[in-house]
């Protein structure tokens, strides 16, 4: 993985941080931690990221909003979507959003890089 990828993950719980960012910095992946939208949003102010790692459910601003003022900070960021709830309509709803994959908790960080080395030559 090139040494040079920045990621940001967004999740309001903080194990599922600890876990996803000790994974990807072990695969040499640049990686900073958001609590909540509004605070990636922050974060997205003022450093590029080539991808997003969001969950849906968050207190405050949920993923999908954040989503969609993620594209106008960062309009070539993947964004990834986990969620607790994968229900058809939170599909569909993550599709017209161009979210790049959206996927059910438990997720594995392995499937995690598949994606992520994917989207990002």
């Amino acid at each position: 993985m090139n040494d040079g990828i920045r990621v940001i993950v967004v999740d309001d719980d903080l194990c599922v941080l600890e876990v996803a960012s000790l994974y990807l910095r072990k695969e040499g992946v640049h990686v900073q931690c958001a609590r909540s939208g509004e605070e990636a949003l922050g974060f997205l102010r003022e450093k590029n990221f080539h991808l997003m790692l969001t969950d849906l459910h968050m207190p405050g601003m949920d993923g999908f909003e954040l989503a969609r003022r993620s594209q106008q900070l960062a309009p070539f960021m993947k964004i990834l979507m986990d969620t607790g709830d994968p229900s058809e309509e939170n599909r569909r709803t993550a599709r017209e959003l161009g979210i790049d994959a959206f996927f059910a908790k438990p997720f594995h960080m392995g499937e995690i890089m598949t994606i992520v080395r994917s989207l990002i030559p």
